[in-house]
């Protein structure tokens, strides 16, 4: 399905997390093996003063207790200039079934109904390029030249340098004996699509009508080529 009918954007937001720093006292380090001097004789209750003191000395202190830093979730902002989410079509199986429609009256060289049905096509999608495609086909092939050019450049315009759609906008402008102008369209075709063969006939048919002399052999040489190509994979 065409990205119109597919695309969602989702923006996601990202939190820091901070964690606690611990630090501890070098206090216990510095009394783990305090010496004890000689000293002269002390009394009964000296020693026991001393013995006191020298017990709270050795003491590992506690180590110091450090409050963790409160961090605020990080706000992630939407990009600027940013494209929105482009609204999908309400009845994406009601959009895929006008298509079919269309193309099943087309190959049924039913091209009033084909317009018709196209027409319901645009009127649901305007933004689709294949909706415009559809009808601007649908117009060449039931002789509506000059609609036809419309609605393929509308086509073009949305989705631009599609072999299909410039091959048929050249066809269109060249049936309205616009030939010079359609070999524009024949060439950007060709750069597309070199594969298709109807392309440089096209183009080949309008060098010719023009007088492009040296236009038309180059065009004749890369028919040639694709028909020698075409014996030898014996497609």
């Amino acid at each position: 399905m065409h990205r119109q009918l597919t695309t969602m954007g989702v923006l996601v937001g990202a939190i820091v997390l901070a964690g606690c720093a611990e630090s501890g006292s070098k206090a216990g380090e510095d009394a783990h093996a305090p010496e004890l001097q000689q000293a002269a004789p002390v009394t009964h209750a000296a020693d026991e003063s001393a013995l006191v003191r020298s017990a709270i000395a050795a003491e590992p202190a506690e180590p110091a207790k450090t409050e963790p830093k409160k961090v605020e979730p990080t706000k992630v902002e939407p990009t600027k200039g940013a494209a929105a989410a482009e609204p999908v079509s309400k009845d994406v199986s009601r959009y895929l079934g006008l298509l079919k429609e269309v193309e099943t009256l087309l190959n049924a060289e039913k091209h009033a109904a084909g317009v018709a049905k196209a027409k319901e096509l645009v009127k649901m999608a305007p933004k689709e390029h294949e909706a415009w495609l559809s009808l601007g086909v649908a117009q060449r092939y039931n002789g509506d030249l000059a609609d036809a050019e419309v609605s393929l450049r509308k086509a073009d315009a949305l989705e631009p340098k599609r072999g299909k759609n410039l091959t048929h906008l050249a066809q269109a402008i060249a049936g309205q004996g616009r030939c010079k102008e359609a070999i524009t369209f024949y060439e950007l075709a060709g750069e597309a699509t070199p594969e298709v063969t109807v392309i440089w006939l096209g183009l080949l048919e309008c060098q010719q009508e023009i007088g492009d002399e040296r236009g038309a052999a180059a065009t004749q040489k890369i028919l040639d080529g694709m028909k020698r190509d075409s014996k030898r994979t014996g497609a």
